[in-house]
């Protein structure tokens, strides 16, 4: 289990500096745009799951983006509420050091 563990870090951690990119890209998209939480640290956690040892299963925790509609429009009035699961193969992430999705499964609402 512990070595799963480490395994599990491993991911976050790189998910943590995509959802870091993708929050600047945001901003240099819009100055206006919110999304909470704004750090990848506060976003993810490792699901342990003792039925799949070669798995790597993360929570993605539900998190906000408050956008504007249109490009160009100066008021943030779209929310959007996303939360989820993904699943990596271990494997992969050990010999070769990359992220690779097995599975995933989104929620996303709009107002």
């Amino acid at each position: 289990m512990a070595m799963n563990a480490a395994h599990g870090w491993k991911a976050i951690a790189k998910l943590t500096a995509i959802w870091d990119d993708t929050y600047n890209g945001l901003k240099q998209m819009s100055a206006f745009a919110e999304a909470k939480p704004s750090s990848g640290c506060d976003l993810f956690e490792q699901i342990e799951d003792e039925n799949a040892p070669e798995e790597i299963c993360v929570r993605v925790k539900p998190f906000v983006l408050n956008v504007p509609e249109r490009a160009n429009d100066m008021t943030i009035d779209l929310y959007i509420v996303i939360s989820g699961r993904m699943t990596f193969d271990k494997n992969e992430l050990v010999n070769n050091d990359r992220l690779v999705t097995l599975d995933f499964s989104t929620k996303a609402a709009y107002f």
